[in-house]
């Protein structure tokens, strides 16, 4: 357990899901915008269900058409192999196949999920029924999602110890992936001496295996799609913070006024070093309350291979890369296990011009 625990005050209240919170020695305090009004920040998985979020591996149910709206995760809904399937696919990097079909009789190629069913089918990390079907629409259950992300991430199943569960038996096809899921501490269980294979997995229990296994990669391991997440999240928290702060300027009075930068500073701070909040300052400052302008490009989804500068625990950055139509200069550094965003531009292809800090 780390020693410092964060505190977070959320802005929103309602219906929360609230499972218990661990207590350490110290405590710190700071102001996170919560998307969810159904997910408290106390929630002891708040952690992994926003950074699942953030990262674009799982969504919320909107409640109304401003991308800055509180949605609904739903915490408890149960999750489908389909809706499975496009996850895992996500943060495990694998782009999805569009030139391959499957030989599933229920998975047609107009299926939503065809190109994430597929792909991960020719990577063996999922496989169908007997009777030649997949059910998509089929509830996963644990012990097939520890399947799944064992296969995914490539973990070790040489365990030859005792099974850590009485209800897991060590001749079950599930037991070496149920071990391997805990003894690389993704799960711990439903209670210590049960981890209750059949059961359905809920929206928040798949989020919070995937964010614990996707943290046990090294940057230097990751392929290009898991390292770009790491972007993409801090992109999105920065443009999320901002976003907020700046639409209160249309909400809180007749006449918009755009909130002083200095006002929830503190807020964003964790998220970029010393060295680009002038950067961010100055672009924030152009922008206005009621108009929709993005200061990140934040669809950051290769076109093609992106060759990095620098890639490893401490620092992601790539010079040049092309995602669509905009070039992209881009740094990362890391600062007490935290991500912090140490330089970015985005520029027109065509043009070749470039200006820091916002999308042109």
């Amino acid at each position: 357990m780390k020693p410092l625990k964060k505190q977070y005050i959320g802005f929103v209240c309602g219906a929360l899901l609230f499972i218990g919170v661990d207590h350490a020695d110290a405590v710190e305090t700071k102001e996170v915008y919560n998307r969810f009004s159904d997910v408290s920040v106390t929630s002891e998985f708040f952690d992994e269900i926003d950074s699942m979020f953030y990262k674009g591996v799982i969504s919320g149910y909107k409640n109304g058409g401003n991308y800055l709206d509180k949605a609904e995760f739903r915490p408890n809904q149960y999750v489908t192999r389909a809706q499975a399937s496009k996850m895992i696919s996500i943060i495990s990097g694998y782009h999805p196949n569009t030139q391959e079909n499957n030989d599933y009789n229920d998975v047609p190629e107009s299926h939503w999920a065809h190109d994430y069913i597929t792909q991960l089918t020719l990577d063996n990390i999922v496989s169908g029924k007997e009777n030649g079907s997949f059910k998509p629409e089929d509830t996963l259950t644990r012990a097939q999602a520890a399947k799944m992300i064992v296969h995914a991430f490539d973990l070790n199943k040489t365990y030859q110890g005792t099974s850590f569960y009485s209800d897991v038996p060590s001749d079950s096809w599930y037991a070496p992936y149920v071990n391997a899921l805990t003894e690389a501490g993704i799960t711990t269980g439903r209670t210590a001496d049960r981890f209750d294979p059949f059961a359905k997995v809920t929206r928040y229990q798949l989020a919070a295996f995937l964010d614990r296994a996707y943290n046990q990669v090294s940057v230097d391991e990751m392929n290009t799609r898991q390292t770009l997440l790491i972007a993409i999240e801090t992109v999105y928290r920065l443009e999320s913070m901002t976003g907020y702060h700046r639409q209160q300027g249309y909400l809180d009075g007749a006449q918009p006024v755009l909130p002083a930068f200095d006002t929830f500073q503190n807020d964003i701070e964790p998220f970029m070093t010393e060295n680009y909040l002038p950067t961010l300052e100055s672009v924030y400052g152009k922008s206005c309350t009621q108009c929709s302008v993005q200061l990140f490009e934040t669809q950051l989804n290769p076109d093609r291979f992106i060759e990095f500068s620098t890639k490893n625990d401490d620092t992601i950055q790539f010079e040049t890369a092309t995602f669509g139509e905009h070039n992209i200069q881009f740094k990362l550094v890391r600062d007490n296990g935290e991500w912090q965003l140490d330089g970015y531009s985005a520029g027109d292809q065509t043009s070749r011009t470039t200006q820091p800090g916002i999308r042109q």
